[in-house]
């Protein structure tokens, strides 16, 4: 199992844009998980509060690695930041550069960088006060070590402030370079490696 678990480690090294790797032990898992707690009780981009789903998807997996990235890391397709009010999607974050162009031009969208929110589906605000709307941070997928032939349910989600900053002291990165980030990946190991 230790060298099912080098290899993965070895593969995600190799990932272009990946610094530091860590396997997380269990007290690291429960203060990630703490800290996740804690972020997702604050507003979250001034926009509402938070649901780190990709985070908590990981951490339920069997093995948990966490690792620094720098601005060369390319994270799957899709949009790592989903803004919802009672389950309906009102906003999200867009990577694809043909489709943020296109939505320039609709009257129906409002964008912020690259965060469309979608005009038609915000609730009044007076509703959003007793209700405030979820910022989502969804899981995401991880390719490169999906086609591993020793591991299932791979999953990767970016870490809170609080808990990216736990993450990069435990792995003694520059915690004042604004251009690293952390990502934690959980996976499950197949019964027969």
């Amino acid at each position: 199992m230790l060298d099912v678990i080098r290899d993965i480690v070895s593969k995600i090294r190799s990932i272009k844009g990946v610094q530091q790797v860590l396997i997380l032990t269990d007290e690291d898992k429960r203060k990630v998980l703490e800290l996740e707690k804690l972020a997702e009780q604050r507003v979250m981009m001034g926009l509402g509060l938070g649901d780190n789903r990709g985070v908590k998807e990981a951490l339920k997996r069997g093995a948990v690695v966490a690792f620094v990235t720098d601005m060369e890391y390319e994270w799957p397709p899709g949009p790592n930041v989903i803004l919802t009010w009672k389950e309906r999607v009102i906003g999200e974050e867009i990577n694809d550069p043909e489709k943020l162009e296109e939505l320039k031009n609709s009257k129906n969208i409002v964008l912020m960088g690259n965060f469309a929110l979608y005009k038609d589906r915000m609730p009044q605000p007076s509703l959003m006060i007793h209700e405030p709307p979820l910022v989502i941070l969804p899981p995401k997928s991880c390719p490169e070590v999906e086609k591993l032939p020793h591991v299932h349910n791979v999953v990767q989600g970016s870490p809170s402030p609080p808990a990216d900053s736990y993450l990069k002291d435990r792995m003694q990165a520059d915690l004042r370079d604004q251009r690293l980030g952390t990502v934690l990946l959980g996976f499950d190991l197949k019964n027969n490696p």
